[in-house]
């Protein structure tokens, strides 16, 4: 990402920080797989994040744990490079037998960049 970008989003408000952060992690997962299709929503301080065609879920067999704890890290991740604080929880996995892969975000707030993720 440019640098100009960068900054650019870092000085926005908290809840524009938050959508520009989720903007960039859909756009990380279409990198990954050009086949990927994601939805991000962003309603007073909880996010969902769903990815259709998961290339981690996308499997011959149904598994007990879900496969998508990348998605769920990545979106936390991309909200504290932001200095958004945010906990990740993942509600369905196309591995496990769900339609795809969701992730509920909880924003906390504003944070520092030197705290670590939260992704559970």
């Amino acid at each position: 990402m440019p640098a100009l970008q960068r900054r650019l989003g870092g000085a926005l408000p908290l809840s524009l920080r938050s959508y520009f952060a989720l903007r960039i992690a859909r756009r990380i997962v279409r990198d990954e797989l050009s086949m990927s299709s994601v939805v991000s929503r962003l309603r007073r301080g909880h996010a969902t994040f769903r990815v259709q065609s998961s290339v981690f879920c996308t499997v011959r067999a149904t598994h007990a744990r879900p496969l998508c704890d990348f998605y769920a890290a990545l979106a936390v991740e991309s909200l504290r490079c932001f200095q958004v604080a945010a906990a990740a929880r993942i509600d369905g996995c196309r591995a496990v037998s769900g339609p795809a892969c969701e992730v509920s975000i909880h924003i906390v707030g504003a944070s520092t960049a030197t705290e670590p993720a939260m992704a559970a």
